[in-house]
């Protein structure tokens, strides 16, 4: 499940009863379609999510590397015959790779190699910001690999950036390198709350997480959470087919500078 935007900030943007409950079903799907809609109409993922996608030297300039996605955090870029060149890289862009034309590894990089590179991939103005510490961490002893419920101190405390509560349905969170939903919250659990999450979302993988180690959230860009908003307020203020209905021009010219103009 992958929503740009949260449904208790959905409820609010409609002017709903955050603590009402009844219409959450609802709500969530218009979440999840908006962000479906959005980032198949704008030719790129908002929401991170991990992936090795190939990418083909070109002939005109082998040490400049166009990608076909936004590059959010880097993991490797091997050859086809397993060799590593992150170490060759000299620079990397949300939408290149920029090779050392000195360095030995360069002979490896010849004009029509397919080159695999395993990264989160996402648009973000500020890769380096975009996840944000909850203010929480784990309480469990340990957290193993598909327990799908997280116990932490607080659901409902304010996080470090002043977001209240710190947690809520629809984020997309991390511990370490796995990436998980906030499906639930379940309060008064133990000492503190309980999570209820999708473990090993986003091509990810379930692992093991130690006592206290740290909670993050992903934070979109305010400018595509708005507009996620927005087009999901639409879709639940719609009738029951709304693909019957044209998507308003107010929404189209919003999401037309976010386009992906590059393969």
């Amino acid at each position: 499940m992958n929503s740009i935007s949260t449904t208790h900030q959905l409820k609010r943007h409609l002017g709903l009863d955050v603590a009402g409950s009844a219409e959450d079903e609802r709500l969530t799907a218009a979440l999840v379609a908006a962000t479906a809609q959005i980032e198949r109409l704008a030719a790129r993922w908002f929401m991170p999510r991990r992936a090795t996608i190939y990418h083909q030297v070109a002939r005109a300039d082998r040490h400049h590397l166009t990608l076909k996605a936004d590059l959010l955090d880097l993991h490797s870029v091997t050859t086809p015959d397993g060799i590593a060149l992150t170490s060759a890289i000299t620079r990397t862009e949300q939408g290149a790779l920029h090779f050392d034309a000195a360095h030995p590894l360069s002979a490896h990089i010849a004009p029509d190699t397919v080159l695999a590179i395993s990264a989160v991939w996402a648009w973000h103005p500020e890769p380096a910001t975009a996840w944000r510490w909850s203010g929480d961490s784990v309480l469990d002893a340990m957290l193993w690999p598909g327990v799908p419920v997280i116990a932490v101190s607080s659901a409902t405390a304010s996080a470090p950036d002043g977001t209240t509560p710190r947690f809520q349905v629809g984020q997309l969170l991390r511990i370490g390198d796995e990436m998980m939903s906030l499906m639930g919250i379940m309060p008064g659990m133990g000492a503190g709350d309980g999570l209820l999450v999708g473990r090993g979302v986003n091509g990810t993988v379930s692992a093991a997480h130690t006592h206290d180690a740290q909670i993050e959230r992903y934070q979109p860009p305010a400018d595509i959470a708005q507009l996620a908003l927005r087009w999901a307020a639409w879709l639940y203020q719609e009738p029951d087919q709304p693909a019957l209905t044209p998507t308003p021009p107010a929404l189209l010219s919003a999401l037309s500078p976010l386009r992906r103009l590059t393969a």
